[in-house]
């Protein structure tokens, strides 16, 4: 009978241990959650700092001077290498690549 009565009394233990490890995981969910939102802030404020200069390589991108539209080609591309950092289409620091839900969300861009 003794052996019963510890089996049920580990039981009990274990159902404890589970009930007690809910609160972290919701803990750890909303955490996970916050993180989410700020991480959507910030790229959603990179992408707006980006979007003047973006907007005036293209203007500049028929300067009648050669060296004009050069120089726009290196800045061009610069910032368009920024954007993709932000949107996660470049490698993620583990070597997978960041999906949809890891990252911002790339405007369109006419080119």
């Amino acid at each position: 009978m003794s052996a019963l009565v510890a089996a049920l009394a580990a039981l009990a233990g274990g159902a404890a241990v589970a009930a007690a490890m809910l609160p972290a995981r919701r803990r750890q969910r909303q955490r996970e959650a916050d993180m989410a939102k700020q991480l959507a802030k910030l790229c959603h404020d990179l992408r707006g700092a980006l979007a003047p200069g973006l907007l005036m390589t293209e203007r500049l991108e028929t300067h009648p001077d050669a060296t004009v539209r050069q120089s726009v080609t290196v800045i061009m591309n610069s910032m368009e290498r920024a954007s993709a950092l932000i949107t996660g289409s470049a490698s993620a620091p583990n070597g997978e690549t960041a999906t949809p839900a890891q990252d911002c969300a790339k405007p369109g861009r006419a080119r």
